[in-house]
């Protein structure tokens, strides 16, 4: 994605639902220049949910990132924004990766600790 080697098989969760997250490309136009770029999206119907290894997780609406929706969670080792990997309903557990290839970065948080 975007330069960095990520590793192979990620498939984050979305951090609303729980449910995999899938591929998409997200064009962004500003003013006559066209960007586009890959992230993850959420594939429940309704949900806005994305997830970008360089912005964390966030909601678009009328194709604009709510600001207020970001969810950055950084790695210990390299600062990227970990995607959630695991989610245990008992005890509301959360495992956290860094998605960099050869990084090994995680983080466990309970209920609604980030």
């Amino acid at each position: 994605m975007d330069g960095v080697k990520v590793k192979g098989g990620i498939q984050p969760l979305c951090d609303s639902h729980y449910s995999p997250m899938g591929l998409v490309e997200v064009r962004s136009i500003i003013g006559s220049d066209i960007s586009i770029r890959t992230a993850f999206a959420c594939g429940v119907k309704g949900c806005q949910r994305q997830y970008h290894i360089d912005y964390g997780y966030y909601t678009v609406a009328e194709g604009q990132i709510v600001r207020e929706s970001t969810a950055r969670i950084p790695c210990p080792n390299d600062e990227r924004a970990m995607y959630l990997d695991e989610f245990e309903r008992q005890g509301n557990v959360r495992k956290w990766v860094c998605p960099e290839s050869g990084c090994n970065g995680s983080k466990r948080t309970h209920g609604l600790e980030r």
